[in-house]
C-alpha cells in the first residue's frame, strides 16, 4: 500500500512452509519497523483462534495427584502430556467435543488414537506417547476438545456442567508456536530506512502465512477505531453517551473472527463478504437467511454472539459509522 506517508513495502518471503515462514519487509522509516514487528508478534501469539483440551475424567481417578494401578505416569504427568496434543478443526460446527474411550493394558497409549473417536478436531502430532500400561487393566477416559484462543487456566475451563471427577486443565488453543523478529538498518539507503526480519512457527493447524494475514486484518480493525475524520459520524450529545457511542463503534469495527463462531457460520460469512461486526448488525435477519448455506442454527448462533454484545440485526450503525 502506498500514501504520502510511506513507500511501498517490499514483503519477500525468504521460506515458507505449512509451519514455519521467514520474511523480509522494508524499507520502512526509522522507527516504524520496531512498532509493526512488536505488534505483529503479540497478535499472533494471543488473538487466534485454535483448539485444545480442556478438561479429562478417568474412572476411579478423583484429582490431578492421584496415581494410577498399573500405569507408569501418574496423572499428572498424563495432563501434562495431554497438553502437548496439537489439534486443527475438522467439522464446520467444531466449538467443543466431549469423547469417551477405553484403553486396555498392556499398552502404549498415543495420541493419534484420538482420533478414532473425534469427529470435529483431529490430532496433528499424532506420535506423542499420552501414558503407557504396564498390567492388564482397563480405564475409562473421558476427554473435551474445546476451541478458543489465547491461554485459559484451568479454573476459567470449568464448566456447570461438568460431572464429578471432571479435571479441567489449562489450555493454550494459539496455533503459532513461536515468534521471533528483528530490526536491521538498510545498508545501502540514505534516508535512515530499516528492514524488518520475522519468522514465524505454527503447530500445522494453520500456515504462517495465513496466521500473519488474520493477526493483520486484527490489528487493522484496532488501528481503525484511531481515525478520527469519522468521529462526526458519532451522535452524542453527552460524554456518557458519546463514552458509549464510542464503545459500541469499537465492535462495530471489529472482525467477525472476535465472535469466536463455528465454522459454518464463519464461513458463511465469509462467502456473504461479511468481515465486521458491523457490517452483519446491519443486515436483517430474513436477508441473512437468503445466503447460500446460512440456516436457522447458523442464525440462532449469530443471534446468541451478538445478543452478548448488546447487538441485534437490522441495526442503523449511521449513529457510530460513516458508511
Amino acid at each position: 500500500m502506498s500514501n504520502k506517508y510511506f513507500k511501498d513495502l517490499d514483503i519477500n518471503f525468504v521460506s515458507d512452509s505449512g509451519t514455519f515462514a521467514d520474511l523480509v519487509v522494508q524499507p520502512f522509516e526509522r522507527g516504524y519497523a520496531v512498532t509493526i514487528g512488536n505488534a505483529l508478534r503479540r497478535t499472533l501469539l494471543t488473538a487466534l483462534p485454535g483448539a485444545a483440551i480442556t478438561s479429562i475424567k478417568i474412572d476411579g481417578v478423583p484429582h490431578e495427584f492421584s496415581t494410577i494401578k498399573g500405569v507408569s505416569q501418574d496423572t499428572s504427568d498424563i495432563i501434562l502430556n495431554l497438553k502437548k496434543i496439537r489439534f486443527k478443526m475438522l467439522s464446520e460446527d467444531a466449538n467443543s467435543e466431549l469423547i469417551n474411550f477405553e484403553i486396555n493394558g498392556p499398552s502404549s497409549f498415543k495420541a493419534s488414537e484420538l482420533n478414532n473417536n473425534l469427529t470435529d478436531f483431529e490430532v496433528i502430532n499424532g506420535d506423542e506417547v499420552i501414558l503407557e500400561i504396564t498390567d492388564k487393566v482397563k480405564l475409562n477416559f473421558e476427554l473435551r476438545v474445546s476451541r478458543g484462543k489465547g491461554y485459559l487456566s484451568s479454573e476459567l475451563n470449568k464448566r456447570p456442567d461438568d460431572t464429578v471427577g471432571t479435571i479441567s486443565i489449562d489450555s493454550i488453543f494459539n496455533p503459532i508456536t513461536n515468534v521471533s523478529w528483528e530490526v536491521q538498518p538498510i545498508a545501502s539507503s540514505t534516508e535512515e530506512q530499516e528492514k524488518l526480519l520475522i519468522q514465524v512457527s505454527s503447530d500445522g493447524s494453520t500456515t504462517p502465512k495465513d496466521a500473519i494475514n488474520h493477526a493483520a486484518k486484527i490489528m487493522n480493525q484496532h488501528v481503525a477505531y484511531f481515525m478520527f475524520d469519522d468521529a462526526s459520524a458519532i451522535k452524542a450529545v453527552n460524554s456518557d453517551e458519546l463514552n458509549q457511542a464510542l464503545e459500541v463503534k469499537s465492535i462495530l469495527l471489529k472482525s467477525i473472527d472476535e465472535m469466536e463462531l463455528s465454522v459454518r457460520s464463519h464461513n458463511c460469512l465469509q462467502a456473504a463478504g461479511i468481515e465486521t461486526i458491523g457490517e452483519l448488525v446491519s443486515k436483517e435477519e430474513s436477508e441473512m437467511l437468503k445466503y447460500k448455506n446460512f440456516g436457522r442454527k447458523s442464525l440462532t448462533e449469530l443471534g446468541e454472539k451478538l445478543d452478548q454484545l448488546g447487538l441485534k440485526f437490522g441495526m442503523d450503525i449511521s449513529n457510530y459509522i460513516e458508511e
